[in-house]
């Protein structure tokens, strides 16, 4: 059994699942990198193809660490965006503010764990957070519709790293993917090559 095999199951097992008196539900293989799911359910049919054939390599785009501009005092840099399956964008806090707020939030977090051997509590938040709260947006030459779907931010060493993931993966059209944030100067924008 192969990972298609077994995407394929998975989808048949929930397909069934979904309701008290289950769908009929078929599934054939095309070729080695393809398969379809067929449901038969209140008189309607329902299909879903699954092509396995397709890898997105996951490829960092050449950046130089770029200042985007600052939110209260500290720089915001866009550090990485790596093309794969999705799109992942990484901004970082840095400069002399980023470095107190790095030493503030150390010393809340000892005392936070501290207290936590007599009252749980919730952490204190990561620096990065307030970087979650930025208008962050992507879009390339086609005009393609990308959507956050996933943020990160914070950890011990990284407490003004934030990483987003964007979807879909660019088309292979798509000459240059641009970077878009609003910070306290305002809009900001970086147009990178895709390669």
């Amino acid at each position: 059994m192969d990972n298609l095999d077994r995407v394929v199951e998975a989808l048949c097992k929930g397909i069934q699942g979904l309701t008290p008196s289950a769908p009929s539900v078929n599934f054939s293989r095309t070729d080695h990198n393809c398969a379809t799911v067929t449901a038969e359910y209140d008189h309607q049919v329902f299909e879903i193809r699954i092509d396995a054939g397709r890898r997105a390599p996951r490829a960092p785009l050449p950046i130089d660490d770029v200042l985007l501009g600052t939110l209260d005092d500290v720089e915001v840099h866009l550090t990485s965006v790596v093309v794969g399956p999705d799109v992942t964008v990484t901004l970082e806090g840095q400069g002399p503010e980023a470095g107190r707020t790095v030493h503030t939030d150390r010393k809340a977090r000892a005392a936070w764990e501290e207290s936590m051997q007599h009252i749980p509590s919730r952490p204190p938040p990561w620096p990065a957070e307030r970087l979650m709260e930025l208008s962050l947006e992507l879009t390339d030459n086609l005009g393609t519709r990308y959507a956050f779907y996933s943020g990160n931010a914070g950890g011990r060493g990284q407490e003004w790293r934030y990483t987003a993931g964007f979807r879909p993966a660019p088309p292979q059209e798509a000459t240059t993917l641009t970077v878009r944030a609003v910070l306290d100067e305002g809009p900001a924008a970086v147009e990178l090559d895709l390669i």
